[in-house]
């Protein structure tokens, strides 16, 4: 379960959800635009979604989010969706609730985080690294047949190292560049369906 905690929060160690490519439309917002979003490999963890033992209330999840991102088309997409990167792990770990109200209950790379995290404190391990940068000026992708938004992101993260209470490391993820994918809807505010990553500097 270390090596599952290490690996669930770093995007791009494979520990990723969804079952196959996932074709982008092209988007009705003109100047931006399409790619393929490919969530390409199975989440390592397995996890049953966490429980919502603290339900946000849709006026509290908006308080909380930039502003940016509030809009429902694709800029508000982007801003969201890079928002969510950037600080996911931050949210799971110190804001639960909301990481909660953001994903859905089915995201598996979501519950992967979310699992990891409580994993790691019931192993009273702690987690450095990891960290997302996203080396796109915009999001590529667009609304989809089902009314989601895919877009993807070039994005570089930091090594991951997980130690034990003495600090003897006991799980290290070097980090890498790779494409992340991320799948969203907006029900009052964006839910992050899945998210996806491929390396490409291996």
């Amino acid at each position: 379960m270390v090596a599952a905690a290490a690996c669930a929060v770093a995007v791009l160690t494979g520990c990723t959800g969804g079952d196959g490519p996932v074709e982008v439309s092209p988007t009705a917002d003109a100047g931006s635009p399409t790619a393929t979003v490919s969530p390409s490999a199975s989440p390592s963890v397995t996890a049953s979604p966490t429980p919502r033992s603290t339900v946000l209330a849709v006026d509290d999840v908006i308080a909380q989010l930039p502003e940016e991102a509030l809009t429902e088309d694709f800029p508000g997409a982007d801003a969201f969706a890079s928002y969510f990167l950037d600080n996911y792990q931050a949210l799971a770990r110190e804001q639960p609730s909301l990481f909660a109200a953001l994903s859905d209950p089915a995201c598996q790379f979501c519950n992967s985080v979310s699992g990891a995290y409580e994993q790691s404190t019931v192993n009273n391990t702690t987690v450095e690294g990891g960290d997302v940068e996203i080396l796109s000026d915009y999001g590529y992708g667009g609304i989809q047949d089902d009314g989601t938004f895919g877009i993807e992101y070039q994005v570089r993260t930091t090594d991951l190292a997980e130690r034990d209470p003495d600090g003897t490391i006991v799980r290290e993820v070097e980090g890498g560049e790779g494409v992340a994918s991320v799948i969203i809807r907006h029900e009052g505010h964006w839910i992050v369906e899945e998210v996806g990553a491929e390396r490409t500097d291996e």
